[in-house]
């Protein structure tokens, strides 16, 4: 049928130039009309690739920012992005996307940002450092994640006691959407162990115990009493649980 074949050949040059259309519009006029929240300066390139010499976010400034589009990920259902923001002392590089299920997507991201610039309420110390494989997630929760996420030198607001450095190792979400995770410390006066579960109500739930180590100061040793008596080899178990 040859009218079918044009009409086919027709719908697509005509998808083929849209797309074309879209991603060659100057980076510049979508930065325009970005919320105030978010501001761009230097903005260059288009949709494919692209640069920003100095993005803020409620006036903290975050730094600059590139992309490419990365066009073999359609393959999979995705539209995605290779990202780099990097600034002073942070960065986040990898890829990210998003499937027609509003579902976002990450793959090999890695994360380096200090704990006391995530919030301007709540001045935890450290740095973070997290190295995700692979994560999906759909309305702001993860469904599924394969990750290390790491905090050095952690230390509670208004204190300068380092409380040491802990890691978290999460696997992949099971089919009921549950994502399980383990946590330890690497070193510090706290010995910590826990199991973590994440599951697809946005609850999470975290059961361990800790055991301060020879050595701790009395302050930090009579901070965790709240928890009750300790077992025979001297930890107090602990649980974490909500929603978010």
């Amino acid at each position: 049928m040859t009218w079918l074949r044009a009409v086919l050949l027709a719908v697509l040059a005509l998808t083929a130039l849209v797309l074309v259309a879209a991603f060659t519009v100057p980076a510049s006029v979508i930065a325009d009309r970005l919320p105030p929240p978010l501001s761009l300066e230097g903005v260059r390139g288009n949709l494919l690739a692209g640069s920003v010499d100095a993005i803020q976010f409620k006036r903290t400034p975050l730094g600059q920012l590139t992309w490419a589009f990365a066009p073999l990920a359609l393959l999979r259902g995705e539209v995605a992005y290779d990202i780099n923001l990097s600034g002073h002392g942070h960065h986040v590089r990898g890829r990210f996307g998003i499937t027609p299920l509003r579902t976002a997507v990450l793959h090999h991201v890695e994360i380096e940002w200090p704990l006391r610039s995530l919030s301007n309420d709540i001045q935890w110390g450290g740095q973070l450092s997290a190295s995700i494989e692979t994560a999906r997630v759909r309305h702001a929760w993860p469904d599924s994640a394969m990750a290390t996420i790491t905090v050095r030198h952690f230390m509670r607001p208004d204190s300068d006691i380092d409380l040491g450095s802990f890691t978290v190792e999460l696997g992949a979400g099971s089919e009921a959407h549950q994502i399980e995770g383990h946590l330890r410390d690497i070193d510090g006066p706290l010995s910590v162990q826990a199991t973590i579960l994440l599951s697809g109500d946005h609850s999470y739930r975290v059961d361990g115990s800790l055991l301060p180590r020879a050595g701790t100061p009395e302050d930090i040793k009579d901070s965790f009493t709240f928890l009750g008596p300790p077992d025979i080899s001297g930890r107090r178990a602990f649980q974490i649980a909500g929603t978010m």
